[in-house]
């Protein structure tokens, strides 16, 4: 089939004639011209990365390497749950849900400040503190211990 397209490009097979060789020339041209006006990589969507921003909520942005973030740490699991292949269709449902959380998370943070609730440093550093969940470093069982001597021969 290649060899086919090659010579009517040449003008070289049954019947070539110098008509088929200016149509090659002018599909192949028109090729060129749309790779060299967008690039070869404008059939996937860059859109995000190119504005730097995967969503925007109340002029706030959300970056789209924060999402990229995301997506690589979920993406091991997923893979595991799915067998090592994750079809396209639920790829696209959980890159959705993804960007959908990470609205909803940035619209209420966003609605919380507006409402007036915050939290100091000093008030979240307490918090930590008091909480048992982040004791388990101040036990001396968790603390690293000294290593043992290799025993003697």
């Amino acid at each position: 089939m290649l060899q086919n397209i090659g010579d009517k490009f040449k003008g070289t097979s049954e019947g070539g004639s110098g008509t088929h060789r200016w149509i090659w020339y002018i599909i192949l041209g028109a090729l060129i011209l749309s790779f060299i006006a967008w690039g070869p990589y404008s059939m996937f969507n860059t859109s995000a990365s190119q504005s730097g921003y995967a969503a925007r909520v109340n002029g706030e942005d959300i970056s789209s390497d924060e999402i990229n973030r995301e997506w690589q740490q979920q993406q091991p699991q997923l893979l595991q749950a799915f067998g090592g292949q994750l079809p396209d269709a639920q790829r696209q449902i959980y890159q959705q849900k993804l960007l959908d959380s990470a609205v909803r998370g940035l619209a209420t943070t966003q609605y919380a400040s507006k409402l007036g609730y915050a939290v100091s440093q000093a008030q979240l550093s307490r918090a930590f503190q008091k909480e048992e969940a982040f004791q388990w470093m101040a036990s001396s069982a968790c603390r690293p211990r000294a290593r043992a001597s290799p025993p003697s021969a």
